[in-house]
């Protein structure tokens, strides 16, 4: 038994209600740029006394590394070979030692 009743109606009804663009790239990109701001502005001001200066170079050099992980991981999932190639290079040879 359901509650729920189905109406059929004609397409010219469904075509004047269907979503139409808004934003444009331009807009999209203008508003990831005043987030990442925004956001930058209340952390600093928020952490800043607690952590310090010093806190919050330290908390950016650790962020910086866990990025460049995920990035080499990321890398390392595309591209099978390039694991192999890492582990057969002098690099982490000299990394070993």
């Amino acid at each position: 038994m359901s509650f729920v009743q189905y109406e059929q109606v004609e397409d010219e009804y469904l075509e004047r209600r269907k979503l139409r663009p808004s934003a444009g790239w331009k807009l999209l990109w203008a508003m990831g740029v005043g987030a990442v701001i925004s956001g930058d502005f209340a952390g600093w001001n928020a952490g800043l006394p607690s952590s310090g200066f010093w806190g919050f170079i330290l908390a950016t050099f650790l962020v910086a590394a866990m990025y460049v992980a995920m990035v080499f991981t990321i890398l390392l999932g595309v591209l099978p070979g390039l694991w192999s190639a890492l582990l057969n290079s002098g690099l982490t040879q000299v990394a070993m030692k």
